[in-house]
């Protein structure tokens, strides 16, 4: 019973902590590289949620022996975990809360992302706009600067 306690108490934190580093992003940073770092340690955190969420689906099939549960999502995993284990409870709403927290704060890195992309459209425009004007000046030699030619 202890593993579940634990278990559940760790995917809280592990969760929490995404929330905690999406709030830090929507309200500090407006980069690629801070996105991409953002991306980046999301994807090392799911993927440590994932060995303890697969972890502690194995002890509850050795425990209870329900096969279906090995299939289950962690909400169901959850729910069926609370069933059998009623002292769970608490660290079970701490879960909830957590995956609660981090889809609201996802919500608001995409609203932020959003913006970022319009702000990037508005400077790929400007940028495609002053290389318009660009275009029609070419060398007419294929040695030499077009600047020193010019000049001369």
């Amino acid at each position: 019973m202890e593993q579940f306690f634990v278990g559940f108490e760790t995917l809280a934190k592990l969760y929490g902590s995404l929330a905690e580093a999406n709030m830090f992003f929507y309200r500090n940073h407006e980069d690629v590289d801070n996105f991409r770092n953002l991306i980046e340690q999301r994807a090392m955190v799911i993927e440590d949620t994932e060995v303890i969420f697969s972890e502690l689906k194995s002890k509850f099939f050795d425990k209870f022996g329900e096969e279906n549960i090995t299939h289950a999502n962690l909400i169901d995993f959850i729910y069926a975990v609370v069933e059998k284990i009623p002292e769970t409870a608490d660290y079970a709403k701490q879960v909830t809360d957590s995956l609660r927290e981090l889809v609201e704060t996802n919500k608001l890195v995409e609203k932020k992302v959003a913006s970022f992309q319009e702000k990037l459209k508005t400077e790929v425009g400007k940028v495609r706009q002053t290389s318009k004007s660009l275009t029609g000046y070419r060398q007419l030699e294929t040695y030499g600067s077009c600047f020193i030619n010019k000049i001369k």
